[in-house]
């Protein structure tokens, strides 16, 4: 079975919503037009740019596996062609999540966090193929 590994659509969500919260606080705003126009121009632009930006990235996601082999933007490879899977936090003041570099031929060729749709599968396949897991960002 063929599986595609993609971005959670979680930050387009919540730029849609803030992008609908802030047009409806324009249009039933009871501040004079100057005052608010400007302000809400720039915001709504800035949300519009962020829905652009996620939707793409989320569309850009061209990450196919299964039990054998994965294909990155079309070139296939298998898990034994893996040198090693990099694992390593990232954390913000609101936000913990754990990424995963992918290395063949000691060169970085895809990275995700534990966010993804899928993501647990590819690392168990990969696992059963006996792929070596780096955690931290160490240089072993």
């Amino acid at each position: 079975m063929k599986y595609k590994l993609k971005r959670s659509p979680t930050s387009l969500i919540i730029a849609s919503v803030a992008l609908i919260l802030m047009l409806a606080i324009c249009i039933f705003s009871e501040a004079s037009l100057e005052d608010s126009f400007v302000p809400g121009i720039i915001f709504i632009l800035v949300f519009v740019g962020i829905i652009i930006y996620e939707a793409g990235r989320i569309r850009g996601d061209k990450f196919f596996f299964d039990e054998n082999s994965f294909s990155i933007d079309g070139e296939k490879y298998t898990y034994s062609q893996i040198d090693y899977l990099q694992v390593y936090a990232v954390s913000s003041r609101y936000r913990r999540t754990e990424n995963i570099d992918i290395f063949i031929n000691d060169e970085y060729v895809f990275g995700f966090n534990k966010n993804y749709e899928n993501s647990g599968k590819f690392i168990e396949f990969a696992q059963n193929h006996n792929v070596k897991v780096k955690v931290g960002l160490s240089d072993e």
